[in-house]
């Protein structure tokens, strides 16, 4: 199992297997967990990310992402003023609304599946599954 973090506000990712060996035959992974690790990539290196984890994904194999949404504006607000305390108010920090993480994943040959969790306090986190298609 491999587990990453990026630079910033933190995260992780959870990868199992990376690669799988069967009878001397290397195979892509079946299931990766990547939690907050979206919203403190630059925009144009989300797709990169998601490309990676597909491309460490068998056929079938399952991307979780738990990450934070654009809604509602005061949980987004609360969100960003904590990540900006832990990583600082120059560094870059890049939210999306969950249907464009949805509409994204699907663009890459995830079938998409949302939902919305709740918290005691106003983050407006979300669980994205993806199984590659």
């Amino acid at each position: 199992m491999y587990n990453g973090s990026n630079r910033g506000a933190g995260g992780s990712v959870l990868v199992d297997p990376l690669p799988a060996t069967r009878r001397g035959v290397r195979r892509a992974g079946t299931r990766i967990a990547a939690i907050a690790v979206s919203h403190p990539a630059e925009v144009l290196t989300q797709e990169q990310v998601l490309e990676r984890f597909r491309s460490l994904l068998a056929p079938g194999g399952m991307l979780i992402i738990k990450d934070i949404t654009t809604e509602p504006r005061f949980g987004l607000l609360f969100t960003e003023l904590l990540d900006r305390v832990m990583v600082g108010w120059n560094e870059p920090l890049a939210y999306r609304h969950h249907r464009e993480w949805g509409e994204m994943l699907t663009s890459l040959g995830f079938k998409v599946r949302m939902v919305r969790v709740p918290d005691i306090l106003p983050y407006p986190h979300v669980v994205i599954a993806a199984r590659k298609t």
